[in-house]
C-alpha cells in the first residue's frame, strides 16, 4: 500500500520516537482505531491481542533516518506491507 506522509504528519512528527513519527503518524491515518503502530528496526503492528510485524524497505529506512537526524524532509509517497486487516 502507498502510505503519503504529509507535511503535517512531519510537522507533528517526533524524531526517535517510534510511535510518533512521521511515518508511524501516517500509518496510522489510514489503519483501524486500536491499532497500536510503531516503526523502529521495522514495522511493528498490534491489534486486538495480535502482533504483526514486517521489515522496511531502503525508501523507508532512509526517510527515518533523515528526520532522527534531525534533517529536514519533505512529503513522500512510501510502499508499505501494511495486512489488509488493520486497514480501515
Amino acid at each position: 500500500m502507498i502510505v503519503n506522509v504529509t507535511r503535517r504528519h512531519i510537522n507533528k512528527g517526533v524524531k526517535c520516537d517510534p510511535w510518533n513519527c512521521p511515518v508511524a503518524l501516517a500509518i496510522k491515518s489510514v489503519v483501524k482505531r486500536g491499532v497500536k503502530v510503531s516503526v523502529a528496526l521495522g514495522f511493528e503492528f498490534e491489534y486486538k491481542g495480535r502482533e504483526y510485524s514486517r521489515k522496511w524497505n531502503k525508501k523507508v529506512n532512509a526517510f527515518v533516518a533523515a528526520v532522527d537526524a534531525g534533517e529536514e524532509v519533505e512529503p513522500v509517497e512510501l510502499s508499505i506491507n501494511i495486512p489488509k486487516e488493520l486497514l480501515r
